[in-house]
Order: C-alpha cells, then sequence, then structure tokens
C-alpha cells in the first residue's frame, strides 16, 4: 500500500470511522491528463459511515 493511500486511510478512518472504506489508486490512468503532472494522484474512495446518516 502506498505512502498516499495510508495517509488518506488514516484521516478518513479518524475523521468518519467508516464501517467500510476502500481506497483505489487510479493515478496510472491519468497519465498524460492536465494537472497529473502535479503528482497529487487519483483515487477512488468507497466509504460507508454512520456520518453520512439523516
Amino acid at each position: 500500500m502506498s505512502d498516499r493511500i495510508t495517509m488518506i486511510r488514516q484521516r478518513l478512518t479518524e475523521s468518519l470511522s467508516p464501517s467500510s472504506l476502500e481506497i483505489t489508486d487510479d493515478s496510472h490512468k491519468h497519465i498524460g491528463h492536465a494537472g497529473a503532472a502535479s503528482g497529487g494522484g487519483h483515487f477512488t474512495v468507497h466509504i460507508v459511515s454512520e456520518v453520512f446518516a439523516g
């Protein structure tokens, strides 16, 4: 697991206490796109948390 995914997972877990959390690095799909050179990455996040209820 990459350091960036670890950081994202930690921050989401601390703030949202998810019952389910899946993070996928999609950066390889964006090579050559504007903004990709900045190195921020592209991620897909699927999250389930009671925080979103209501």
